[in-house]
């Protein structure tokens, strides 16, 4: 049996970038995006993905462990009511995904959220773990 993998190498910006949402992290995800991992996945296979929906996976999925880690803390102090503001972090501006998504069709990257939280969820075959954004066909 194939090793499964929980992360996704994407061509992002013109540059390799790793994105994961760990599994230790799903409960920080899941009170940052204010809903269930496996809804969000969903309403991606389904095609009722917000742009906000995109953002938060993206912006989350980009942040290295140690950036998760107040997040990862305050989900298992139980803070219900915490919500993580992806927009600006205190003033440092736009995230690199947020420049990303402004400069191109935000639909272009869906299926990368997609493919994130698979890998999250179920693991993914490294095969299958790989995205590229020039790869990605956007209908006008």
């Amino acid at each position: 049996m194939t090793e499964m993998t929980g992360s996704v190498v994407a061509t992002f910006g013109g540059q390799e970038t790793r994105f994961a949402i760990a599994r230790e992290d799903l409960a920080a995800f899941e009170m940052a995006i204010g809903l269930p991992a496996y809804t969000i996945f969903t309403k991606f296979a389904g095609g009722l993905w917000s742009v906000t929906d995109l953002r938060t996976v993206l912006n989350f999925a980009a942040m290295s462990s140690t950036e998760k880690a107040p997040h990862r803390a305050t989900a298992q102090a139980g803070f219900n009511s915490y919500l993580l503001d992806l927009n600006l972090r205190r003033g440092c501006g736009p995230s690199r995904v947020d420049r990303v998504l402004l400069d191109n069709a935000p639909a272009r990257y869906a299926p990368l959220a997609l493919k994130i939280l698979e890998a999250s969820l179920f693991g993914l075959d490294p095969v299958d773990a790989i995205f590229n954004e020039g790869d990605q066909a956007v209908a006008a």
